[in-house]
């Protein structure tokens, strides 16, 4: 069975994320000049570090999609799961006035959440279980002749 295309935009999308993610990590370690130093917030000094090991993880998870691993599958319903999870009260606690930031930042979580919707869907999950599950011989001839 082939790979459905909305696995495809999906992986895609995690792709972006992961290098965008991986970029910021980046940019965070050299704006410090290359040393994190110990700070009141020591989590501030790990974030870099974070960061990257986040976007690696959306990277791999991105290559497990396009290789339809279901590892990757359930992978990708658990991360877009919490991402969506921890946007929410932070969104809506932040902007107690409407924004048109609000607008971008809702229907980026209802496409996350769709996603996690599309990835649960019969025909995706066959898609997935599909290639583990195809015979690797044929059967063997009939003894009927």
């Amino acid at each position: 069975m082939s790979r459905p295309l909305g696995v495809t935009l999906i992986a895609c999308f995690f792709l972006v994320a992961g290098l965008y993610y991986c970029n910021i990590g980046i940019r965070m370690w050299l704006d410090r000049g290359g040393v994190v130093e110990p700070s009141e917030f020591r989590i501030l000094s790990f974030m870099p570090y974070w960061m990257v090991g986040i976007g690696l993880a959306w990277v791999l998870v991105s290559w497990g999609l396009l290789g339809l691993q279901d590892w990757a599958r359930w992978a990708a319903q658990i991360l877009l799961g919490i991402s969506v999870g921890l946007a929410l009260p932070t969104m809506y606690l932040k902007n107690t006035h409407f924004r048109w930031q609000t607008i971008g930042v809702t229907a980026q979580l209802l496409l996350k959440a769709l996603a996690v919707g599309y990835l649960f869907r019969a025909n995706v999950m066959e898609a997935f279980l599909g290639k583990r599950a195809e015979p690797t011989h044929s059967a063997p001839p009939s003894a009927d002749r």
